[in-house]
């Protein structure tokens, strides 16, 4: 195709990404007709050069040796300067406009005018000349990793005065080989634990980091090695931040695991959720139900979808007195609107707009028999989709278990950030949804977003310490790799669902004899029964315990003391 046709830009990409298919990303670089070549040393340097030479070579491309520049430590690319230290403007790309004379005539003024595209400030027009022209040259040099840098230089300063991790990040920055036992012996534990583990551990962006790779040897990843200085500010992070959402031990351990890495983490986020406020608060005894269960399975995402209705709660400012909850029954992906009323209509636009057009239509929807689902208007709304509907028992909440447990572990979470009156539940309820969907779901061992999307969310806490950057690759390469491992994780899925149902059932078939509460136990003044107090505040909104207390045994009294 020749160049000058619309066409040909695209054209002349697929084909340079087909013809360096398996180096984008790890050995170059490709826009167009533009190939850069990358290495960390010398060494490798002169092997990727050599693959993408032979790449080109067999594809019967040609190069011109004019516009070929080899082994420089930062070249011009695309109208910026990259370099080892980062990405910046280039110079030469932004001297017209740093070097603007000022407009002195109408000509001049209309001249400026259109080169900027839009209207100067009006206050001063030699000034807004001179200020345009700082704001393009002024701008700042953008890091080509991940990671902030104030967050970097923290930790990288909080790894260097820890005693366990110094010696370990001065072996490995002298790059000296494993260090003898004997040179050990005399360290902490900690330090003779990460010596353990020599092989794993590596310098990334002057940061020391550990190599993690499952058990099936499909997903790698590095983990930033944590100083004992840095873990209360971490589990601050990943557990009562907004990024947490408070949320239990085993997702609070596995979505910090999957960025950090110190010894004994699991018994320090144990110990942080043991001793988190606002959830021994909330969090009561627990009544577990006995009797046979019946198992369901469902084998694709948004197969089966469970919705629920929750209300009546304190009327917020914008006049929401419920919140609607639709769940995947596969990926486990949650969806919550909060809502001014209940009634079908309100429910079905909301489950069409915002659902059904989102993510498509199911085969089949579960809900309790509430009258807005058995409505005559639900029911046509399920018809003229062609989804079927189903319903729970009456009486008998646990037919729907898995929304109707979201709901629990909604109502908790609002319960510890709402503010006195609980006017504001509605605007909590998003920031909840990004740490749920973000956290390890216990029945399918991922995250809902990594079955939905095949990919791992973004979380505000990443954007303070930063992650690892990953290998950059073609839209053609990630497709496919994306097709592959979706099928991997929807099998992935298939397997642990059916584990965790017979888990379930043997569990709940045999049931959970309750007890008495023993020395040592978490007591507080329980909630009453009722949907509202005195105050017109929402019970269900309330913490359950109005302050955490220790049981203590009186040995002289033979009696029991709160």
């Amino acid at each position: 195709m020749p160049f000058g046709l619309c066409n040909a830009p695209a054209t002349f990409e697929r084909l340079m990404e087909l013809v360096l298919s398996g180096l984008i990303g790890d050995a170059c670089l490709v826009y167009l007709d533009d190939i850069i070549t990358v290495g960390r040393t010398f060494e490798e340097h002169l092997q990727n050069l050599e693959c993408v030479l032979t790449k080109i070579q067999s594809a019967n491309l040609k190069l011109s040796a004019k516009k070929c520049s080899l082994f420089k430590r930062q070249v011009s690319f695309l109208g910026y300067v990259v370099s080892e230290e980062g990405i910046r403007t280039d110079p030469d790309k932004v001297a017209a406009v740093k070097e603007w004379p000022i407009p002195k005539d109408k000509t001049q003024v209309r001249a400026f005018l259109d080169a900027l595209s839009r209207r100067p400030c009006p206050e001063d027009c030699k000034h807004c000349t001179r200020q345009e022209g700082k704001e393009v040259v002024s701008v700042r040099m953008l890091r080509t990793d991940q990671l902030s840098n104030e967050w970097k230089d923290s930790l990288q300063h909080a790894q260097q005065e820890d005693s366990d991790i110094k010696p370990i990040l001065e072996w490995i920055k002298a790059s000296a080989p494993k260090p003898k036992w004997s040179d050990v012996s005399a360290m902490s534990s900690i330090t003779k634990s990460y010596w353990a583990q020599w092989d794993s551990l590596l310098i990334q962006d002057g940061v020391l980091c550990r190599k993690w790779e499952n058990g099936r040897g499909d997903r790698c990843h590095l983990q930033m090695v944590v100083p004992k200085a840095k873990v209360p500010d971490i589990l601050q992070l990943y557990h009562s931040g907004c990024s947490g959402g408070h949320l239990g031990v085993k997702r609070t351990l596995l979505k910090t695991r999957e960025r950090f890495y110190w010894v004994h983490c699991r018994d320090d986020v144990e110990d942080w959720c043991r001793k988190c406020t606002s959830c021994a608060a909330v969090k009561g005894p627990q009544i577990r139900s006995r009797g046979a269960l019946k198992l369901y399975n469902v084998g694709a995402p948004w197969e089966r979808i469970a919705i629920d209705v929750a209300g009546p709660f304190p009327e917020t400012e914008s006049g929401n007195k419920y919140f609607m909850v639709e769940m995947d029954y596969f990926t486990k992906w949650p969806e919550v609107f909060a809502i001014p009323n209940q009634e079908a209509s309100t429910v079905a636009d909301k489950l069409v707009h915002e659902v059904f057009c989102r993510f498509g239509v199911p085969l089949e929807i579960h809900s309790d028999q509430g009258r807005n689902f058995e409505s005559q208007i639900f029911q046509e709304t399920c018809r003229v989709m062609g989804t079927q509907k189903t319903r729970t028992t009456s009486y008998h909440p646990q037919s729907d278990g898995m929304v109707e447990r979201f709901n629990q572990t909604l109502e908790r979470y609002l319960a510890k950030v709402v503010e006195k009156r609980q006017r504001d539940w509605d605007r909590h309820i998003q920031p909840f949804l990004l740490s749920y969907r973000s956290a390890v779901h216990e029945s399918t061992s991922v995250t809902p977003a990594f079955v939905n999307f095949g990919r791992e969310l973004r979380l505000p806490a990443d954007l303070i310490t930063g992650i690892p950057p990953d290998a950059p690759r073609s839209i053609t390469d990630y497709a496919n790799d994306l097709r592959n491992k979706m099928n991997d994780i929807y099998e992935h899925v298939r397997q642990t669902g059916q584990q965790t149902s017979e888990k379930m059932k043997t569990r709940i078939s045999v049931g959970v004899e309750g007890g008495g509460a023993g020395v040592g136990a978490g007591a507080g003044a329980g909630r009453s029964a009722c949907r509202w107090t005195l105050s017109g505040r929402g019970v269900r909104l309330r913490a359950d315990l109005a302050s955490p207390e220790d049981v203590s045994l009186d040995a002289d009294r033979h009696g029991t003391s709160v």
